[in-house]
């Protein structure tokens, strides 16, 4: 994906970006300068494949979510991009800045103990895990959590938690529409048995927390 500075919401708003906040399989996030805003540019080749995401997103902007941590949908981009403007709070990293230092750095006692240590991290998986049981609550499954798709405070004095990837929310899901990471897939997600539920998305955060508390992943390696 070509470096993108500037994007275009489908009402004619031009959007400054000021920094890639992650990427994944399914497409990049970016935040959006001088706001509470982020972009998700996704990577959606065919026009059935835009029509889908549109439809899914206009499903998704319906949910009752407002008094869920979850960056929810506000608009489309226009083409010839595919994606959405979303909320996200300023500050924030993905979760998997808990799992590996930056570049340069080991996987230091005193590396786990700045990042955190024991006590953040448990903080923050317990808020993720209360926000997922929440949204499970109303009987919607995120579909992937991962350690992309989680947000935490930058500051290592607050422990604010957010969703993001709404896009895949839904009540119910076949084999042919799943979506899942790969490492953070559930085995029926995997051979293609069965759809996402609300059991799969809790098999895919028992395996990112283990990750998070012991930085090693516990089918691999």
């Amino acid at each position: 994906m070509s470096v993108i500075n500037t994007v275009t919401d489908q009402n004619g708003v031009r959007y400054e970006l000021s920094e890639l906040l992650g990427r994944g399989g399914q497409g990049a996030v970016y935040a959006v300068k001088n706001g509470r805003l982020a972009v998700k540019i996704i990577a959606a080749g065919s026009q059935s494949k835009r029509d889908k995401l549109r439809n899914q997103l206009t499903f998704v902007r319906r949910l009752p979510l407002n008094d869920l941590a979850m960056a929810k949908p506000l608009e489309m981009l226009r083409s010839p991009l595919t994606g959405y403007i979303m909320e996200l709070l300023t500050e924030m990293i993905p979760i998997k800045s808990m799992i590996s230092p930056p570049r340069g750095q080991s996987h230091s006692p005193e590396w786990y103990l700045r990042s955190g240590g024991l006590k953040r991290r448990l903080l923050l998986l317990g808020n993720a895990a209360q926000v997922l049981s929440r949204l499970h609550g109303k009987g919607l499954v995120y579909s992937d959590p991962s350690p992309t798709n989680i947000f935490i405070s930058e500051d290592f004095n607050n422990q604010e938690v957010w969703l993001i990837d709404v896009d895949n929310l839904q009540y119910e899901s076949t084999p042919v529409n799943s979506v899942f990471t790969p490492g953070y897939g559930a085995p029926e997600l995997v051979k293609g048995s069965a759809g996402v539920n609300t059991l799969t998305d809790v098999f895919a955060f028992t395996v990112l927390a283990f990750q998070i508390l012991t930085l090693a992943h516990p089918f691999i390696g």
